[in-house]
C-alpha cells in the first residue's frame, strides 16, 4: 500500500495543487531508497513543472519537464500502481518546447494554457481499478 502522503499528493496533483503535491512527495522522497527515490524525484519535478506552467513560466516549466522525464524514463508507466502514461506524454510535449526560440516563450499564461489544453492527471490503480482521485476507500 502506498504511503498516505503519496495518496494525498496524488489527490492534490489531480486537483491542480501542484506545489502541495510537491511538498507531500518531497517528504516521502527524503525517506525513500532507490529505485523509489528516483521515481518520487521525477514526480516532484513534474509537479513543479506544472506549477511553473500554471504561473506562466513556460521556460522553467519546460526545463523541469525535461528533468522529470530523465528521472521517470527507467520506470514503466504503472510503477507502484500509479499510471503516469498521460503525465509522461504531457511532459514530453512540454520539454520539447525547451528547444524553441526563447522569444517564443514570451507568452501570457492564457496562451500557454490554451496551447496545452488540459493538464494530465495521475491514475492510481487499486486492485486493477483505476481511481483518478487517489482514494482507496470502498465507500
Amino acid at each position: 500500500m502506498l504511503d498516505s502522503r503519496v495518496l494525498a499528493g496524488i489527490k492534490a496533483f489531480n486537483q491542480g495543487e501542484y506545489y502541495t503535491a510537491h511538498e507531500l512527495w518531497e517528504s516521502v522522497w527524503r525517506e525513500a531508497v532507490p529505485p523509489e527515490k528516483g521515481y518520487y524525484q521525477g514526480l516532484i519535478q513534474a509537479a513543479m513543472a506544472l506549477y511553473h506552467l500554471d504561473r506562466g513560466n513556460a521556460v522553467g516549466a519546460s526545463r523541469l519537464a525535461g528533468r522529470a522525464l530523465e528521472y521517470l524514463k527507467e520506470f514503466r508507466s504503472s510503477y507502484l500502481g500509479l499510471d503516469i502514461s498521460q503525465l509522461k506524454q504531457f511532459l514530453r510535449s512540454l520539454a520539447k518546447d525547451n528547444l524553441l526560440d526563447p522569444a517564443s516563450h514570451a507568452v501570457s499564461f492564457r496562451q500557454t494554457a490554451d496551447e496545452y489544453q488540459a493538464y494530465p492527471c495521475l491514475i492510481l490503480c487499486v486492485n486493477g481499478i483505476e481511481n483518478v482521485e487517489g482514494d482507496t476507500n470502498d465507500s
